[in-house]
């Protein structure tokens, strides 16, 4: 009885530890750093992503939506 609840306690935990690990890294911080270059060298002036994945939607958006 004692090892059927260890092993849900271990699986719960990593179910929910992959999930907010997914939740939080849509976008890995190579593309946001390489937006903010684009948007500060001036080759956008604002840049905006969308993602949709099984935990919903996410936008990611940096600089300006007008000159």
């Amino acid at each position: 009885m004692s090892q059927n609840i260890t092993s849900l306690l271990v699986f719960i935990f990593f179910t929910f530890f992959s999930v907010c690990k997914a939740q939080t890294s849509y976008l890995s911080e190579k593309v946001k750093k390489n937006i903010k270059s684009r948007v500060e060298n001036s080759m956008n002036p604002g840049i905006v992503i969308g993602v949709i994945d099984d935990n919903g939607t996410h936008y990611y958006n940096y600089g300006v939506k007008s000159l």
